[in-house]
């Protein structure tokens, strides 16, 4: 019995040098390979999409057109825009479309560098809106 329990033992310290070998080598490839004067084959990676597509890629624009011709202090009815996006051409899935156009309008709540104030605010419970005119908008 405890001849087995040492040979099982040994075993199992030749079974821990072999993966410490092999973590050492897998350690050492991309150094190795590195220094190789092979040339690797281009590896075919999946390509990710950079934004919307080609012909949806005007959709910021027609929102923001839409913002702009839209009354101050009125509550935007975002089902109401993806509908009207629809009629006017833009494809994909109704609930795709509402997820694209939310995030534009969370995008229009924060002001950029050019502009002092944001196109449009945000209330919990009531949605986005263009606020009132301020004193600079006004000139």
């Amino acid at each position: 019995m405890k001849q087995r329990l040492q040979n099982r033992l040994q075993e199992i310290e030749r079974e821990r040098l072999e993966v410490q070998e092999m973590l050492r080598v897998i350690n050492d490839v991309p150094r190795v390979l590195g220094k190789s004067s092979t040339v690797q084959a281009p590896v075919d990676q999946p390509k990710k999409s950079v934004g919307r597509t080609v012909q949806n890629r005007n959709v910021t624009e027609l929102v923001r057109q839409y913002i702009d011709g839209y009354e101050r202090e009125k509550v935007i009815d975002v089902s109401g825009l993806v509908k009207r996006l629809q009629e006017q051409g833009v494809k994909g899935k109704y609930r795709s479309l509402y997820s694209a156009v939310h995030v534009i309008l969370k995008k229009e709540t924060k002001p950029t560098t050019d502009r002092d104030q944001a196109r449009l605010a945000y209330e919990k419970g009531v949605g986005f809106f263009k606020p009132r005119q301020s004193v600079g908008d006004a000139m």
